[in-house]
């Protein structure tokens, strides 16, 4: 395991973080299909969004796109790329988040709203 990013998101403390579902770029369909991959150096892409509670009750929404790279035999590299979204997931109002959880609809389909309590 390592360190492959740091951003900052805020100058009060993180104290709940939860992730939206990740979502393939380009999925896999087969194990011969991930094997072609990696014998051809070729990349596989997913995305999704974290969203940090932070002290003061605000929320900030993350955007996360990771990129592996297979390259043989058996070595990797991690390319990750974060956007800080504008608009306000919750109005901060001081008070303590102390649970957050991504609301998902019956089809499977992650809105942008986050349940906070």
């Amino acid at each position: 395991m390592e360190l492959v990013s740091t951003v900052e998101v805020g100058d009060r403390w993180v104290i709940q973080c939860a992730w939206a579902s990740w979502k393939a770029s380009n999925a896999q369909t087969s194990r011969s299909d991930l094997a072609l991959r990696m014998r051809s150096h070729i990349q596989s892409s997913a995305v999704s969004t974290l969203a940090c509670g932070l002290s003061n009750g605000d929320v900030v929404l993350v955007d996360v796109a990771e990129t592996l790279l297979l390259a043989p035999p058996g070595s990797f590299s991690v390319k990750v790329e974060t956007v800080i979204r504008n608009e306000k997931a919750a109005i901060p109002d001081k008070r303590i988040i102390t649970t957050m959880k991504w609301i998902s609809r019956q089809d499977g389909v992650v809105s942008d709203n986050v349940l906070r309590a």
